[in-house]
């Protein structure tokens, strides 16, 4: 009984030490492409509210997995990124699921839109659509992190090791220095996130896709990650009804801490 007990406090006492941190919104762009594990919260009592009937309100959080980052200068960003999961479809009269997308857009200066439409699980159809605005300095939008930032790897072959000994991976990309170098600033610079899923080709390198499905189009960005330590990256928008491209962009990427390509382990 004694040492139950005292097994019993130490859980306690991890658990303790492993709480989330908050951290601002100055701070979430650092910690999110430098490898951290980041997560959100909404209070939307403390937010603006457009939302119909049939998706009643309340508080809800998630990690941000996988995201496109912008830059408008060199202290303006925003990152936007989407979630999709299936809500009971009583709200609607409908038997079936409902399919919910999520649309996000974090800023620098504390502000958080979602953009949330609701389809019909077998159809695909519209159902109803809303927004939410809430702004840090109200109390409406909290950052958090449990984590601190990755430690940097630069090599195929650290990858590699990381990923199959299940450490959190993440990599940051930004396409502005890959090249071919742009002439003029084209707005996207960046996509962050964990890599999931990854596989190795007939070659062994290491391959993963990464998605942002938006209403109007689902962006897609495949990587290769060479041995030689270069990265292949294409970059496509498909439409949602066709699923045809809108054009796909390659870039040649370099994989370490002088590349455009950078990996982290936590």
């Amino acid at each position: 009984m004694v040492m139950q007990k005292i097994v019993g406090l130490i859980q306690i006492l991890c658990l303790v030490s492993a709480s989330a941190r908050t951290i601002n919104f100055r701070e979430l762009i650092d910690y999110f492409i430098h490898g951290a594990t980041v997560g959100y919260h909404v209070s939307f009592n403390k937010c603006d509210t457009n939302m119909p009937t049939q998706m009643p309100l309340s508080s809800f959080g998630d990690v941000i997995d996988n995201a496109r980052v912008y830059y408008a200068g060199e202290s303006d960003w925003w990152i936007h990124f989407s979630t999709r999961r299936f809500v009971n479809g009583s709200t609607h009269n409908i038997r079936g699921p409902v399919s919910r997308l999520t649309e996000v857009f974090f800023t620098n200066g504390g502000e958080a839109d979602f953009n949330i439409a609701d389809y019909d699980g077998e159809s695909g159809n519209l159902l109803v659509s809303g927004n939410i605005n809430c702004k840090a300095e109200r109390g409406g939008i909290h950052v958090t992190t449990l984590t601190s930032k990755g430690g940097e790897i630069i090599d195929l072959h650290q990858v590699k090791t990381s990923l199959e000994l299940g450490y959190n991976v993440h990599y940051h990309v930004n396409i502005l220095q890959c090249g071919p170098r742009p002439q003029r600033f084209t707005g996207t610079v960046g996509w962050a996130g964990r890599i999931s899923g990854h596989r190795l080709n007939r070659d062994g390198n290491i391959e993963f896709t990464q998605t942002v499905e938006l209403p109007t189009a689902t962006f897609v960005m495949d990587v290769t990650v060479h041995h030689n330590n270069n990265v292949t990256v294409y970059v496509d928008s498909l439409v949602p009804d066709s699923r045809k491209s809108t054009g796909v962009l390659r870039k040649e990427c370099v994989l370490g801490t002088d590349g455009s390509f950078h990996v982290f382990r936590n």
